[in-house]
């Protein structure tokens, strides 16, 4: 989930406007009430990867406090990207290797329970790479992960293209967010020997589908693997990446 991001916007456009215009306040309260709207339809465990400032773990440690009602929550703080990647617009952007090890530091500080890479572009930030075109190398990525497992933490990597998903794997992620295998418009190459690497080393695969999960994958060609995830809807006005 992302409980700072709001599906009931027109457009992509407008969902990135309401995070960057709403202050942290409103998007707390926001967050609090789609965590509580999760929490009353049955579900327990939120993962969020990706809020702006550690909203979300502040509001996982009220919850737990009991300050606050909700689903346990796993956070990631804001998600590192490149410059005008894609969800630059919450405070993850990093352009060289020791801004990468900054942002990771600033997570952990923030007491982040992952750290979240935009290994790929994706469809929701206008402007930014396409979901096929990867955003870090295999070097950068081994370096957030170095990194962050200095802090005792791991990693999940927003993955679409089937470039960004080997190198990801290989960089040593613990989870790949929407891992769908593009290489270009509409089409999609599965790497079988990432996907039984995966498999082995116990890489989770996360489909992570926005409630607009329909018009997404009947964009999507017969043979894309993210068509096994048409039983998956996201809870009511939140989104995915």
């Amino acid at each position: 989930m992302h409980l700072v991001f709001d599906d009931t916007a027109p457009d992509p456009a407008a969902l990135v406007e309401r995070v960057r215009t709403t202050s942290d306040e409103r998007l707390h309260e926001q967050a609090a009430g789609r965590a509580l709207r999760a929490l009353r339809s049955g579900t327990t465990t939120l993962r969020d990867c990706g809020d702006r400032d550690g909203i979300t773990a502040r509001l996982r440690d009220e919850i737990r406090t009991g300050a606050t009602t909700g689903p346990r929550l796993i956070t990631t703080g804001p998600p590192l990207t490149v410059p005008d990647g894609h969800c630059w617009f919450l405070g993850g952007s990093a352009g060289t290797d020791e801004e990468l090890r900054e942002r990771v530091r600033r997570n952990a500080e923030l007491g982040v329970d992952m750290i979240k890479v935009m290994a790929s572009g994706g469809q929701i930030t206008p402007g930014s790479p396409p979901s096929w075109q990867s955003q870090f190398d295999r070097d950068r990525l081994r370096l957030v992960v170095a990194e962050a497992e200095r802090h005792g933490l791991p990693v999940a990597a927003h993955a679409h293209g089937t470039t960004a998903i080997r190198d990801a794997v290989a960089a040593g992620v613990r989870t790949v967010e929407h891992c769908s295998w593009t290489t270009g418009p509409g089409e999609v190459h599965r790497d079988a020997a990432t996907a039984a690497e995966m498999a082995a080393r116990g890489v989770h695969a996360c489909a992570a589908s926005s409630r607009n999960w329909r018009r997404i994958i009947d964009s999507l060609p017969p043979e894309s693997p993210s068509r096994s995830t048409a039983g998956c809807r996201g809870w009511p006005n939140a989104a995915s990446g």
